[in-house]
């Protein structure tokens, strides 16, 4: 499936727009994790300014689909400086959470990946190579990794 036209257009612009799929994803993330770590997200989402994804699939060994998530001012990154609030994690890279997404025909395993405590990533991998499924899918389960 592919992106709706408006985000396309906004995506393509360069505004920093969600998918109504980006976006149920990253609110069944907020439902599954605690007070803290909720806020955490809310506050990230709210500071980031950039998104760059690949939903078509690339006939590459290890392809997948993902969303990535800056910070930028004049080009740069500058996720380090705004953004503060940080899920606790000792590791550069760690995976914040998984998800099941099923629909018609297929279905896509999601990860959230978190780069020195802000989320960076929703990376997405598909039998079927498709990494923005039609309408009608189910977001079946969620389970959030232990930080540390």
């Amino acid at each position: 499936m592919r992106l709706p036209f408006t985000v396309a257009v906004k995506n393509f612009l360069g505004f920093y727009v969600l998918t109504p799929f980006e976006q149920n994803l990253l609110k069944r993330l907020s439902e599954g994790l605690g007070v803290d770590d909720k806020e955490i997200l809310t506050y990230q989402l709210s500071h980031f300014t950039t998104v760059r994804r690949l939903t078509r699939h690339l006939d590459e060994p290890n392809a997948h689909g993902y969303t990535n998530f800056y910070t930028l001012r004049l080009g740069k990154d500058v996720s380090a400086r705004c953004q503060p609030k940080r899920f606790a994690s000792n590791e550069p890279q760690a995976l914040l959470a998984s998800a099941h997404v099923a629909f018609d025909g297929g279905e896509i395993n999601v990860k959230f990946w978190l780069v020195k405590g802000v989320l960076f990533r929703i990376e997405y991998h598909s039998p079927e190579k498709v990494y923005y499924p039609p309408s009608g899918y189910r977001i079946n389960a969620l389970l959030v990794w232990p930080q540390g």
